[in-house]
C-alpha cells in the first residue's frame, strides 16, 4: 500500500458524518414533520402539578375518579417536573424541539457505540476488528495502531437501529431515560476497547440520574453485573481477566447503589414487578407499544432486519465477546415480549451488527461527489424541518390535529364545548383510554377522568369491566358511573353503544369526537349551545 493509500484509509471519511447527521436529522425531524403530542405527555404534567402541590414522594391521586384510593407513585417524578418546566418556559414548541434533539442525540450516540465496539480491545490483544483475513490471528502492535472501523456498515446498522427505534420515542420520561441509557452503553463500549478510561466512572452518577426518571435504570447495573460474569468464561490471560473482573465488579456495586438513590424506591420496585407479573394491560391488546414489534407492514422490515442481525451475529460469533453475547439474548428476548423494548434492543444488537456484518468496502464514503450530495440533501432536509416548526402563536389545537382525522389526535374542540357548555355538577368525566390525559390536562381542576394511561393507578377490575370484558361488562359498569359528559372517539369507540343504550344523547360532534350527556343533563341551555 502505497503512502497515500495508506492515509486515506485511516481517515474517518466525511461522507460517513454528514450520513449520520442526515439520520439524526430524520430523528429529529420525525417528531416535527409526522408525530402528534404522546397521550402519556399531558398526563405525566398533571402529575408534575400534584407533586408541586403534594411534595416528592407518593402523592394521592386527583386526576382521575376510578384510581385506587390511597397513594401511588410516581417514580418518573425528576422527568415530569422537567417536562413541566419546559413547557412552562417555552410551551409546546419547546417540548417538540426537546423530543427532536433528544431523539437526533440517540442516533448519534448509536453510531458512536456501532464504531467504538469495533475497536480492538488492546490490553488483551484480542482483536474484534472485522477487517482481519482471520478471526483467530492475533493483532499485531502496528495493527492497533492503524485500526479503523468499517464505517458503511456502522452507518447501515444506526439506519436500522432508527428504523426499529424511533416508534417509541416521544416527549415523555423513558425518552429521556433512553438517551441517557445510550449515553452509558457508548461510555461503557469505549471502556471495554481499552479497560482505562476514567470517563467510564460517570456511568454512577449517570445511573442515579436516570433511576429517578425512569424504571429502565435497572438496566445499567444489570449489564455490568452480566459483564462482569461473563469474564469468567473469556479466553484473555488471568492477569487481564482478574483486573477486569476487578473493575466491573466496582462499577457493578456502585451502579447498583446508584440504582437505589431516589426518594420513590419503594414504590419503583414494587411497580417494576407489577409491570412485569401483574398489569393487565401490559399483557392485554389495547396498548400497542405492549404488542409485538413485528405488526403491520413496517413490522414485517422491523422483523427482517431482527432476523438479519440473527444472522450476521451467529455466523461472526467469534467477534463477539461472550459478554456482549448473553446481553444480545437476553434484549431479544425482551424485544419478543413487548415492542417497547426495542429501543433496548437497539443499543445492544445494532453493534453487534456493525461488527459482523458482511465485508463491505468503504471507498463509497471517500468519493467528493458522495458527500456534496449528502451535504446537498441534508441542507434541503434541514431546510424542510425547520420550515415545519410550530411558528410562534401557532395555537396547539391545530398543531395536535394537523395530520387530519384519520391520524392520532385529540379532542380538541369536543373539550372546548364541554368547558363552557356542559354545567359542571358532579366534576365527572367519561373519557376512553388514549384521551384521560389530554382531557385531565385540559380541563385541569374541572372535571375528573374516568382513567388515563397510568395503568398501574387502577385496580384489574376497571380494565376488565372497559377494555378487557365483554360488552355487557362494559354496559354494567357505566352504568354505575355518574358523570356530566362522556367525550368519545367519533369512530371506533368501545363506550358509545353502551351508553346509548343507557339512554345517553349526542349533543356535539366533529371529526374526530363527540361528547354525550346523561338524560338529566340534557338542559335547553346546552342543546341550543350544541345547534
Amino acid at each position: 500500500m502505497d503512502l497515500r493509500s495508506r492515509t486515506t484509509s485511516l481517515r474517518t471519511p466525511v461522507s460517513f458524518w454528514l450520513l449520520i447527521a442526515l439520520l439524526a436529522l430524520f430523528a429529529g425531524g420525525k417528531a416535527i414533520l409526522f408525530d402528534t403530542m404522546d397521550p402519556d405527555c399531558f398526563w405525566h404534567l398533571r402529575v408534575a402539578e400534584e407533586l408541586r402541590a403534594q411534595g416528592i414522594g407518593p402523592i394521592v391521586d386527583t386526576l382521575s375518579l376510578e384510581s385506587i384510593h390511597g397513594h401511588w407513585t410516581p417514580y418518573c417524578w425528576l422527568a415530569e417536573l422537567g417536562m413541566k418546566q419546559i413547557w412552562d418556559i417555552g410551551g409546546f414548541r419547546a417540548a417538540i424541539a426537546t423530543q427532536a434533539f433528544l431523539q437526533a442525540s440517540f442516533i448519534v450516540l448509536l453510531a458512536l457505540m456501532c464504531l467504538a465496539i469495533q475497536k480492538p480491545r488492546t490490553p488483551s490483544g484480542l482483536s474484534t476488528s472485522a477487517e482481519r483475513s482471520s478471526e483467530s490471528q492475533e493483532p499485531s502492535e502496528s495493527e492497533n495502531k492503524t485500526f479503523k472501523p468499517r464505517y458503511l456498515p456502522a452507518a447501515l446498522a444506526t439506519a436500522a437501529g432508527a428504523f426499529l427505534s424511533l416508534a417509541y420515542f416521544s416527549f415523555r420520561p423513558v425518552t429521556f431515560a433512553l438517551v441517557l441509557l445510550a449515553l452509558c452503553a457508548w461510555l461503557w463500549s469505549r471502556d471495554r476497547a481499552t479497560d482505562r478510561t476514567r470517563a467510564v466512572w460517570l456511568l454512577i452518577p449517570l445511573t442515579a440520574l436516570i433511576t429517578n426518571i425512569h424504571l429502565f435504570s435497572f438496566f445499567v447495573p444489570g449489564w455490568i453485573v452480566i459483564m462482569t460474569a461473563a469474564e469468567y468464561f473469556s479466553k484473555d490471560p488471568i492477569e487481564v481477566r482478574a483486573n477486569r473482573v476487578r473493575r466491573y465488579s466496582w462499577l457493578a456495586v456502585g451502579t447498583s447503589l446508584a440504582f437505589l438513590c431516589t426518594p420513590m424506591l419503594p414504590g419503583l420496585i414494587r411497580t417494576i414487578f407489577f409491570y412485569g407479573t401483574q398489569d393487565p394491560m401490559v399483557r392485554g391488546p389495547v396498548i400497542s407499544e405492549m404488542q409485538s414489534f413485528a405488526r403491520g407492514p413496517m413490522g414485517l422490515i422491523a422483523a427482517a432486519i431482527v432476523f438479519f442481525t440473527f444472522l450476521c451475529t451467529t455466523r461472526h460469533h467469534k467477534r463477539l465477546p461472550i459478554g456482549e453475547w448473553i446481553c444480545l439474548i437476553l434484549a431479544t428476548l425482551l424485544l419478543f415480549k413487548l415492542g417497547r423494548f426495542s429501543p433496548i434492543f437497539v443499543m445492544l444488537a445494532m453493534p453487534a451488527l456493525a461488527l459482523t456484518f458482511p465485508r463491505l468496502s468503504d471507498r463509497v464514503l471517500f468519493k467528493p461527489v458522495i458527500a456534496v450530495l449528502l451535504a446537498v440533501v441534508f441542507g434541503a432536509s434541514l431546510s424542510r424541518v425547520a420550515l415545519a416548526f410550530p411558528k410562534h402563536g401557532h395555537p396547539l389545537s391545530a398543531w395536535l390535529n394537523r395530520n387530519g382525522p384519520d391520524a392520532p389526535g385529540y379532542p380538541c374542540e369536543a373539550a372546548e364545548f364541554v368547558d363552557h357548555a356542559v354545567p359542571n355538577r358532579t366534576g365527572h368525566l367519561i373519557n376512553e383510554f388514549s384521551w384521560g390525559g389530554y382531557l385531565a390536562w385540559r380541563l385541569a381542576d374541572k372535571y375528573q377522568v374516568l382513567l388515563d394511561g397510568r395503568t398501574q393507578v387502577y385496580p384489574a377490575s376497571l380494565w376488565k369491566s372497559t377494555y378487557l370484558g365483554s360488552d355487557e361488562d362494559v354496559k354494567d359498569f357505566l352504568a354505575n358511573v355518574t358523570a356530566d359528559a362522556a367525550v368519545l372517539p367519533k369512530n371506533r369507540s368501545r363506550f358509545r353503544n353502551a351508553l346509548v343504550s343507557l339512554g345517553w344523547q349526542s349533543v356535539y360532534h366533529d371529526d374526530r369526537a363527540e361528547v354525550l350527556l346523561p338524560p338529566t343533563k340534557l338542559t335547553t341551555e346546552t342543546r341550543a349551545q350544541a345547534n
